[in-house]
């Protein structure tokens, strides 16, 4: 947690405001919760399953699909193992996407260990950092960019409808 509440400091002093939530002190519905506010980017680091985080208790698809906004939340960051997998039937990202939490989602599907993850964040932070606004499709293209064949991208026009 200590590599991200140093992060969390820089982008106050850079003006922003920042959200921190940490298992030891929130609890699932604290998330959920947190969910329904209006956020341009939310970034989620810890541990998840196959179409789930895991770390403040079990938040998958099905809570995902009770959530209510007024507006998207612009980009999911989900660093987590499974996260964008659909092992389970459910994936989470597809649920921020048809729910219109977010226009993308990136993310693993399969397990990532935590150095890996790590090197991601940093990097993600770094580019937030640099940047004078946030800039979604610049932010998205630059991960795409990243050349790391674990880490997806999921958007609208990646989800199949059925009618």
């Amino acid at each position: 947690m200590e590599p991200l509440k140093y992060w969390g400091g820089l982008f106050r002093r850079k003006g922003w405001t920042v959200k921190e939530m940490y298992p030891d002190a929130f609890y699932k519905e604290d998330v959920l919760e947190e969910l329904e506010n209006d956020h341009d980017l939310i970034i989620y680091f810890g541990h998840g399953i196959p179409g789930a985080w895991s770390g403040f208790g079990t938040i998958g698809a099905d809570d995902i699909a009770k959530i209510k906004s007024k507006s998207n939340k612009r980009v999911i960051i989900s660093l987590s193992c499974g996260s964008l997998s659909s092992m389970n039937g459910k994936n989470i990202a597809e649920a921020f996407i048809r729910n219109y939490l977010a226009l993308y989602v990136v993310g693993y599907k399969d397990r990532i260990r935590y150095k890996e993850n790590l090197d991601v964040v940093n990097q993600v932070f770094s580019w937030l950092l640099d940047s004078e606004e946030l800039k979604i499709d610049f932010l998205v293209s630059q991960i795409n960019d990243l050349n790391n064949i674990q880490l997806h991208i999921m958007s609208n026009s990646d989800l199949r409808y059925i009618y």
